[in-house]
């Protein structure tokens, strides 16, 4: 997700969220995927912090989400972060076991290839994000988030109806989001 905040009035933002959450800093450059952990949200932020970093709120069974804050918006300095549930389909059901066609890594590599590419996107360095979300595509196939940052990169680059057909793409892999169904119509 990348929240735009610009022309902000406040030198700090307050972000809450619907459900017990934690937030942490990310450095964009960073090649790890934790970060820095700031604490239990409602958090407030300083805007120049929010400008270098990218934002990691996770909660217990829920989805974790990666915030970029680009061009810091508005003059409500209070923005209450959705988190949705995670939904574990019967078949995926947790256990002990590795998966054995990935390497011990992988989730790392993963992390570390997603926090790259958007660094890339919000640089405006679109073919290398696009490449670095190629990259985790391969690595992680049923994910949505290659397509969308591939999407993004695309847009930004003016190429709608390519961008169109990767959001398409992540939308079918990730059919309960919303978010992706605005980026469809945006892109038309």
């Amino acid at each position: 997700m990348i929240l735009l905040i610009s022309n902000c009035a406040s030198k700090t933002i307050t972000f809450s969220a619907n459900t017990k959450a934690e937030l942490s800093l990310v450095s964009i450059g960073s090649t790890g995927g934790n970060g820095k952990i700031i604490g239990e949200l409602p958090q407030t932020i300083e805007v120049a912090t929010l400008e270098k970093n990218i934002m990691k709120v996770s909660a217990e069974d829920h989805v974790p989400q990666y915030w970029l804050v680009k061009d810091v918006v508005a003059e409500n300095t209070n923005i209450t972060l959705v988190l949705e549930k995670q939904i574990q389909k019967p078949e995926e059901k947790k256990d002990d076991k590795k998966d054995d066609n990935k390497p011990a890594n992988s989730k790392n590599i993963s992390a570390r290839l997603l926090l790259k590419s958007y660094g890339a996107l919000v640089k405006g360095q679109f073919d290398i994000a696009k490449e670095l979300a190629k990259k985790l595509e391969a690595i992680e196939p049923d994910l949505a988030a290659p397509h969308l940052l591939q999407g993004l990169a695309l847009i930004r680059q003016g190429n709608n109806s390519e961008a169109k057909i990767a959001f398409e793409k992540a939308s079918a892999l990730d059919p309960d989001d919303s978010e992706i169904k605005k980026l469809i119509d945006v892109a038309n």
